[in-house]
C-alpha cells in the first residue's frame, strides 16, 4: 500500500490526530510517498524520521530535494526551471497521486495545492482521507454518501473560494467553477460503481481502518 501523504505550507506542526494517522500507516508498513515543501511536508518527515521509518520515498522537482529529512529515496519528477510557479511544484505532485493507493491530506481549509491534491486522488478513485487541524474535521472520501455530501456542499464552496483567490474574472467564474466541479461528479459516480462492484465480490476496497487505524475517532 502506498499513501500519498501531503499538506498546507501554513501548517508547521502536526496534532495528536495527525500523528495518530501517520502513526497507524508507519505500524502497518505501508510506503509513504512525501513531497519535499515546508509546512505539513516537512512536519510529516521529521516525525517519520524520529520513528525511524525508512519506508518513505520523497518526490522532488527535478530531483532537487528542498527537504529531506530522513535521507530517504528521491523520486526525480522532470519539470520546467524556467519558473518555478504552482504549476512547476504540481508536477510531483500529480507524479504522487498518481503513484498512491490512497491519500491523507492535512489541509488549512484554504491552500490550493491540497485541495488540487485531493481532487487528483478522487479522480484516480483513490480513497482519501482530508483532516483540518483547525477545525478537527475529518472528511473520508471512501465514503459514497459523505463524498456526495461533500462535494455537492463545503467541498464545492471551497473549490469556489479558491479559484476566487486564483483571481479569475467574474464573468468567467460560474463557467469555470462548473468545470471544475464536474471533475469531482464523475469520482463520485465511479466510486459508486466501485462499491456494487465490491458488494457483489468483484472489487477491491480499502476501509478507513484498513489504512488509518482506530487510534482515534472520525468527525
Amino acid at each position: 500500500m502506498k499513501v500519498f501523504v501531503a499538506g498546507s505550507r501554513t501548517v508547521k506542526e502536526l496534532d495528536d490526530t495527525a500523528k495518530a494517522k501517520l502513526l497507524s500507516i508507519a505500524r502497518k508498513g505501508y510506503e509513504v510517498l512525501i513531497g519535499d515543501c515546508y509546512g505539513v511536508d516537512t512536519a510529516v518527515q521529521h516525525f517519520l524520521s524520529d520513528l525511524g521509518y525508512r519506508n518513505v520515498k520523497v518526490f522532488a522537482s527535478n530531483g532537487n530535494a528542498r527537504n529531506n529529512v530522513g535521507n530517504w529515496p528521491i523520486i526525480s519528477i522532470p519539470a520546467n526551471d524556467s519558473k518555478r510557479d504552482f504549476d512547476y511544484y504540481q508536477q510531483k505532485d500529480i507524479a504522487m497521486a498518481r503513484a498512491a493507493d490512497c491519500g491523507f491530506m492535512i489541509w488549512d481549509g484554504k491552500s490550493r495545492g491540497t485541495l488540487s491534491n485531493t481532487i487528483n486522488l478522487v479522480s484516480e478513485q483513490k480513497t482519501v482521507l482530508l483532516y483540518i487541524p483547525t477545525t478537527h474535521q475529518t472528511f473520508v472520501f471512501h465514503d459514497i454518501k459523505d463524498l456526495c455530501n461533500t462535494s455537492d456542499s463545503e467541498f464545492a464552496e471551497q473549490i469556489l473560494a479558491n479559484m476566487v483567490t486564483e483571481g479569475i474574472a467574474v464573468d468567467t467564474l460560474l463557467a469555470e467553477f462548473k468545470k471544475r466541479q464536474a471533475k469531482v461528479r464523475p469520482a463520485v459516480e465511479a466510486m459508486i460503481r466501485e462499491a456494487e462492484s465490491v458488494a457483489n465480490g468483484s472489487g477491491e476496497y480499502f476501509t478507513y481502518d484498513d489504512v488509518f487505524g482506530t487510534d482515534v475517532e472520525r468527525s
